[in-house]
């Protein structure tokens, strides 16, 4: 029996209990997920009959210890990109995430994902596609016709006070928008955004507050115009067949490219009648570049999980 572990966060597990329990229904492979750990302390959490170790952490900083200790074990490490991969990641945020030195495999969504890490230095032999098991879900949802702009944005969609401020008149624009042509609109703010009092003053300006209690799968199909800053969110649009709106605050590169965008403060919201933004092809392009196995990716990982296994003889 091949023994697999997965190194997250209480935040994450959710996206990766279905997952797990694929692998075990397969009764090849054992998986089981770790939530409470430190990198300075893994004897108190790996077993000593561990085979795989998987974690959507990607950076430096967490993961040399891990790899090392992996190394010293004859414990494969492989990293799951769990979101959006983009050159904010090593010109803004964190230059370390990703390293190519670190990780035997990295499983990514799509072709868009693989030529990053390309670029970033990892070998090509490290890196197989395998789309994201978390979407699965939205290709076996029934897609509907949606009555509703979504306003959204990323778990940590500004890292400077410009792009902060940028984002909220950005909202209040859309908000403005809506109210003036009388769409009904709805914001769903993460818990970091949501602290900030701008923020919240923002979700005052809706009708009704109780929608935010339904999934974010339920939220964007019942949608009909979803506008996010860069995030899973777009690929998850895409997956249920809505168009979006990337709202853009900052100004490093995208490789995620999009007919409709808010690029500035002061340019014009993009469309006029909601029921002239339709899923365009360009949209259907980025989301084959991006996420592949569309609907089959959990089957992927754990066909990719047994060639590991076989090549490895463990």
């Amino acid at each position: 029996m091949i023994n697999i572990l997965f190194l997250h966060t209480h935040a994450f597990s959710y996206q990766t209990q279905a997952l797990i329990d694929a692998i075990n229904m397969t009764q090849k492979m054992q998986a089981s997920l770790c939530t409470s750990w430190s990198s300075d302390s893994l004897d108190k959490v790996i077993s000593s009959d561990t085979h795989i170790l998987i974690t959507i952490h990607s950076r430096k900083s967490i993961l040399k210890n891990i790899y090392d200790y992996c190394r010293q074990k004859k414990i494969v490490l492989i990293l799951l990109q769990d979101g959006i991969i983009d050159y904010k990641h090593w010109n803004v945020v964190a230059t370390d995430r990703y390293d190519p030195q670190i990780g035997d495999y990295f499983f990514v969504f799509g072709k868009a994902s693989e030529e990053l890490l390309l670029k970033r230095g990892v070998a090509q032999e490290k890196i197989i596609i395998t789309g994201c098991a978390r979407f699965d879900t939205y290709f076996s949802s029934e897609t509907i016709k949606g009555d509703y702009v979504l306003i959204t944005c990323a778990n940590t969609p500004y890292h400077s006070l410009k792009e902060k401020v940028t984002l909220f008149i950005q909202f209040m624009r859309l908000i403005c928008f809506c109210k003036i042509n009388h769409y009904t609109f709805y914001i769903r703010l993460p818990e970091s955004v949501k602290k900030k009092l701008a923020f919240r003053f923002l979700l005052l300006l809706q009708k009704n507050n109780s929608h935010k209690k339904i999934s974010l799968l339920e939220e964007i199909s019942g949608a009909q115009l979803v506008c996010t800053t860069m995030s899973t969110i777009v690929l998850e649009s895409l997956c249920l067949g809505k168009p979006v709106l990337l709202i853009k605050n900052h100004t490093y590169p995208l490789y995620i490219h999009l007919p409709l965008q808010l690029t500035s403060i002061f340019s014009k919201i993009p469309f006029k009648n909601l029921n002239q933004v339709v899923f365009s092809e360009e949209e259907r392009i980025v989301l084959e570049e991006n996420i592949a196995y569309q609907g089959h990716s959990m089957q992927r990982i754990i066909d990719k999980l047994e060639y590991i296994k076989n090549k490895h003889s463990f």
